[in-house]
């Protein structure tokens, strides 16, 4: 093998060596993008989890509270029960 030849296969194999490295580089950016989408995606979903919590925690206080109301009433009611029928 003559040395141009020898260059020329070198080349040729640089050349490949470099599309194959541009592939690698355009594949790792596409696999960036995917990653950030979903750590997005999951901020939101986090964001969304804390505001039901948030929520379901307001309501479990909302229903204390109305629990607390009827039994208030329903002693009320006892005690004007009871008074009348003394």
């Amino acid at each position: 093998m003559t040395p141009e030849e020898r260059f020329e296969r070198i080349e040729r194999n640089l050349a490949l060596q470099g599309e194959h490295l541009a592939m690698l580089l355009e594949n790792a950016k596409t696999h960036a993008s995917d990653i950030e989408g979903l750590i997005e995606s999951s901020r939101l979903l986090n964001e969304q989890m804390r505001l039901g919590k948030a929520e379901r925690d307001q309501d479990a206080e909302n229903i204390r509270r109305l629990a607390n109301i009827a039994q208030a009433h329903e002693h009320r009611l006892d005690d004007l029960e009871g008074d009348k029928s003394q």
